[in-house]
Formats: C-alpha cells, structure tokens, sequence
C-alpha cells in the first residue's frame, strides 16, 4: 500500500465507529497542513500526520513540523503516525521519529484504532 492508501484505511476504520470522526486534509498547495484530523468520543482533538516509513525513520516535512508545534502550543494534540508494511506506529510529535521508540501494539499491528487509542490513553489524554 502506499501512504495514501493508508490514511484512508485509518479514517475508515474511524469513521465506521461513529460518533467518532476523522478527515483527511489533503491539499498540495496547503503547505504545512497535517493530514489528517481524528476525533474519537472520550478523547480530544488529534491532529495527525502519517507517513510511510523509510528504514526505521518517518517526519514531517519542516512546514508541517513547524505547524504540529503550533498545534500543540494552543493546547490540542499533534502526533506522527508511521506505517511499514501495514504495521502503524505512533509518536509524539518531533522532527523525526523511529519506530523501534514508536508506540504499538504488537500482537495488533494492524488494528489502527486500537494503537491510536492505546497511545492516547498512554499519553493520559483520554479515559
């Protein structure tokens, strides 16, 4: 899959347990504007940006980097989301993140909301 194909699996994954919600915010001439938006019930707002994974290593373009830190200076949340071989990863936000230091599950690499949820609530920001 490549990593379009990736972001829509994840907002329909989400999106198939309402109320929760997530959109894609593909632009390509939005420079710096994350991906995607994510919404689950008991948790905040989550802006995201997902990337496949080169090596162990995924980032944001520093426009976007630059954007997340302003996300999160209002108080809302920014993480990267990684993918390698339909496996996904979670990070805080950083201008580069590795997978072997990611959050996942590992017996359920492939249940994306399970990983974003157990990152959230490992993060302390949801119930």
């Amino acid at each position: 899959m490549n990593e379009a194909d990736y972001k829509r699996k994840l907002v329909a994954m989400i999106n198939a347990h309402p109320p929760d919600y997530a959109q894609r915010n593909e632009d390509r001439f939005a420079v710096g504007v994350l991906d995607l938006t994510i919404k689950f019930l008991d948790y905040p707002v989550v802006f995201a940006e997902g990337k496949k994974v080169a090596g162990w290593a995924f980032a944001p373009t520093p426009a976007q980097y630059q954007r997340g830190l302003r996300i999160i200076a209002s108080g809302m949340e920014a993480v990267l989301i990684g993918w390698k071989d339909e496996k996904m990863f979670v990070s805080p936000w950083a201008q580069k993140a590795d997978i072997r230091e990611a959050f996942t599950i590992p017996d359920r690499w492939r249940d994306y909301l399970a990983i974003l949820r157990g990152y959230l609530a490992a993060k302390g920001v949801g119930p």
